[in-house]
């Protein structure tokens, strides 16, 4: 979990520092189960933001977790990150990179569940659908060109 209170990770105690602060291990890695799922629900977010422990750092400490977990064995690996996505991750476009490299190197796979993201979105759509169909503001057309 990101954005935490606590700080609970091997990588804020193996490398110290102020890195990887702000990010508490959950659940040890294991198979995708019912009991899981049940666990994640009953989490509950804390009162107070954070400064440290944003998604990078969750996401990097998350691929740390599986990679002593797996080792080199071919297990099919995927992270998921259960986010809000109302707070910013601060990273540089290398940092992105590096990331993504790893990722792709050790075949690990990133699933994004997000929650109460769209309920602005859905909000514009219902606002558009209560408009008289004259008064609808027409969508610009777009036409697929080949190069």
């Amino acid at each position: 979990m990101a954005g935490t209170a606590a700080t609970d990770n091997h990588l804020a105690s193996q490398y110290g520092g102020g890195q990887y602060e702000n990010v508490t291990c959950f659940r040890a890695v294991e198979k995708l189960s019912l009991d899981a799922l049940r666990g994640a629900e009953e989490v509950k977010p804390e009162g107070k933001a954070q400064k440290g422990g944003d998604l990078m750092d969750g996401l990097i400490v998350a691929m740390d977790m599986l990679s002593r977990h797996c080792g080199t064995k071919k297990y099919k690996k995927r992270i998921f990150v259960i986010s809000d996505g109302e707070k910013e991750a601060k990273c540089s476009a290398e940092e992105r990179r590096q990331v993504i490299e790893s990722m792709n190197e050790t075949d690990t796979r990133l699933n994004v569940i997000t929650l109460d993201f769209c309920d602005d979105l859905d909000e514009d759509e219902d606002e558009e659908e209560d408009e008289a169909p004259d008064q609808k503001k027409a969508k610009p057309a777009t036409k697929e060109t080949k190069a």
